[in-house]
């Protein structure tokens, strides 16, 4: 990851409250939950029904499931993760 993306994630750190306390960055995003980007700006479809009912950021869209979290959305679109 170069400091580009390592800046922006301190950034989204700093100013996002996160109820998983940013595991996904923690391990490396090796854990990050299932999500696919379908070309919206700020969401994701989240693959993931556990991870979507307790991180905050899930929201249903009545068809599908959304993620809405900035470092989700962060590292599918800039990292392809």
């Amino acid at each position: 990851m170069n400091a580009q993306h390592e800046h922006q994630i301190s950034h989204l750190m700093c100013t996002t409250s996160c109820a998983m306390d940013f595991a996904c960055i923690r391990d490396g995003f090796r854990n990050a939950c299932e999500a696919r980007d379908i070309g919206m700006e700020h969401n994701l479809i989240c693959l993931d029904e556990q991870g979507y009912q307790e991180c905050g950021f899930g929201f249903s869209s009545g068809i599908e499931h959304l993620c809405r979290c900035p470092f989700r959305v962060y590292i599918a679109k800039e990292l392809g993760k």
